[in-house]
């Protein structure tokens, strides 16, 4: 997950769910675009781009629920994809504990160090001893 701080994350869409349940109620109680409920709405779509930005580094299909819009209150593809996010930026160092990082868990320096200095000293490549030269 390429999010520099999943806190400050997991906040800001937090609070993006807090105004669509917000919404949700409005629009639940009067069955009708209030004022309030317009205003409302103004913010959530304020904050959207951001919320999606963050998806898009988190979870990319999560960021194209997002967009989704329904018939009646139009953000039901939205909250559900929004409480995805948020259980994935929560759960982000638990799961990256459990699954580890990608790739091979070998580190370099547990290798014969005289196989990194001649590689360095005589600028060999893996090419059966080779000099390394530059392709024409």
């Amino acid at each position: 997950m390429e999010i520099a701080n999943i806190e400050a994350g997991l906040e800001k869409v937090r609070g993006f769910i807090g105004l669509l349940e917000q919404s949700q109620h409005m629009y639940s109680v009067t069955r009708a675009q209030t004022p309030e409920w317009k205003q409302t709405d103004t913010q959530i779509q304020e904050q959207l781009r951001l919320v999606m930005r963050i998806a898009e580094r988190a979870d990319p299909e999560l960021a194209v629920m997002l967009k989704d819009h329904s018939y009646g209150w139009p953000y039901h593809q939205t909250i559900k994809a929004a409480r995805q996010l948020a259980g994935v930026l929560a759960t982000a160092e638990e799961a990256e504990r459990i699954l580890g990082p990608v790739g091979p868990k070998l580190a370099a320096t547990s290798r014969h160090p005289w196989i990194w200095t001649r590689q360095s000293t005589y600028g060999m490549t893996a090419t059966r001893g080779k000099p390394s030269r530059p392709r024409r």
